[in-house]
């Protein structure tokens, strides 16, 4: 783009006012042409950041799913069975409560063993006549 460059002493107020008309509308045009920019970058931005906050979510949402997944695994989870036309919920236990309820047998059967080594224990006889006492 040209620009005009106007002596400041010049008479011709024709030449002033060509030159002023000139210059505002290229003050215009470049308001406008800026504008538009001004406006595409914003909606380019606006685009972008939408687009990250949509794939953060995904992401975000994915990572619940896969913990979720997990969790079932470790804890259980609801199944449905289906009889004919009754459909019924029942719990599916996890791997970690397999676990905890095997040591919880494994607990009570230690618990059974020494309670009736306790019931032997009192059951048997002193011996010969050593340990009793006079009453």
């Amino acid at each position: 783009m040209r620009i005009l460059l106007v002596k400041t002493g010049e008479k011709k107020k024709g030449n002033r006012r060509l030159v002023v008309a000139f210059l505002a509308l290229m003050c215009k045009t470049h308001c406008k042409r800026l504008t538009l920019i001004f406006f595409s970058l914003l909606i380019q931005r606006t685009k972008m950041l939408s687009d990250l906050l949509i794939s953060v979510s995904k992401a975000e949402r994915q990572e619940a799913r896969l913990k979720v997944r997990q969790d079932s695994l470790r804890l259980g989870n609801v199944g449905v069975i289906r009889a004919g036309t009754i459909i019924s919920e029942t719990w599916e236990d996890g791997q970690t409560l397999k676990d905890i309820n095997s040591h919880l047998r494994h607990l009570l059967e230690m618990k059974e063993a020494v309670e009736r080594q306790r019931k032997l224990l009192k059951k048997r006889p002193s011996g010969s006549g050593r340990n009793t006492r006079l009453a």
